[in-house]
């Protein structure tokens, strides 16, 4: 979480919160931003065009406005994005797109965790993990997911900054350094 990121992120929940924000409202609030990150993710386009000094803020507000009103955002978000406008923050978007969702899941007492894996988990398996996870961790805690074919098989989750790698690369590398260090063990 980057410092500013994190800092308006919890400033719109605060905000949501103060408003009475119901648990539909957080939900939609949550979509437009996930929405938005997967924009930037995609689009580097988007994302020049928000970082861009030669493009006025109310230039770029009004590409926001025109994207979450086909969201059917709550109307709390267009002010937010108003605000960050005005205060000359809105190429910082990317980062408060990420953290809100890590925010939410704090205020709201869970934690967010992230599992990478080499194919699409199933719904259920995903499922699973979280709830192992949940009696393990005893918050509850759900998880963004991510593809790398690079693991080969399994997966990689984190969860509080702390890593557990079952998947196929990680193993392959452990046993490579084995053979590795007992080829050494056996030329002396």
């Amino acid at each position: 979480m980057s410092i500013i990121g994190n800092r308006y992120s919890r400033a719109l929940y605060e905000a949501a919160s103060e408003t009475k924000a119901t648990t539909q409202e957080l939900d939609s609030i949550s979509q437009v931003m996930e929405y938005l990150s997967a924009a930037l993710e995609v689009s580097k386009e988007f994302g020049l065009v928000l970082k861009s000094p030669t493009i006025t803020d109310e230039e770029k507000l009004k590409v926001l406005e025109d994207m979450i009103a086909k969201q059917n955002a709550p109307a709390i978000v267009g002010r937010f994005f108003a605000l960050l406008a005005k205060k000359g923050r809105l190429s910082s978007l990317e980062e408060i797109a990420a953290d809100f969702a890590q925010v939410r899941l704090e205020a709201e007492g869970a934690i967010l965790g992230k599992v990478e894996s080499a194919d699409a988990l199933k719904d259920t398996d995903l499922e699973d993990l979280a709830r192992a996870f949940t009696k393990k961790m005893g918050k509850r805690v759900v998880f963004k997911t991510s593809i790398n074919p690079d693991l080969l098989a399994g997966m990689k989750v984190t969860v509080s900054g702390v890593t557990y790698d079952g998947s196929m690369r990680a193993q392959l590398n452990q046993v490579g350094e084995r053979l590795t260090q007992g080829t050494r063990k056996g030329m002396y």
